[in-house]
């Protein structure tokens, strides 16, 4: 019977030290991945982008809205409007922002 005692008691100590043995083991791996340099993206990669503008109404600052994507800071982007009634109210204003910006390449209003 005092075998079976030492068995009992020795489950628990092996559970603990499997469980060291596991902790041990992902810092270990935490720490070589953290070591590991890490593949920087060309800084002189820069991809065009497009910007697809799902348009539908105008509300009060709506061309304040669009012009905000015309202003910003990315080489090479362009911008297609959409709109899915050729007699939104929107579209006036889409075409006055074109025609302010005619360098932002424009795919226009597509319908």
């Amino acid at each position: 019977m005092p075998v079976v005692i030492y068995v009992l008691a020795a489950v628990p100590v092996a559970g603990a030290l499997c469980g060291m043995v596991y902790s041990l083991f992902t810092l270990w791996c935490a720490v070589s991945f953290r070591s590991q340099k890490a593949d920087s993206p060309s800084a002189k990669f820069i991809p065009p982008v497009s910007i697809l503008k799902p348009l539908c109404g105008m509300d009060p600052h709506a061309y304040e809205s669009l012009r905000s994507h015309c202003v910003q800071d990315y080489p090479v982007f362009e911008i297609i409007f959409g709109v899915a009634d050729p007699a939104d109210e929107i579209i006036p204003a889409v075409q006055q922002l074109m025609a302010e910006f005619p360098s932002v390449r424009s795919g226009g209003v597509l319908i």
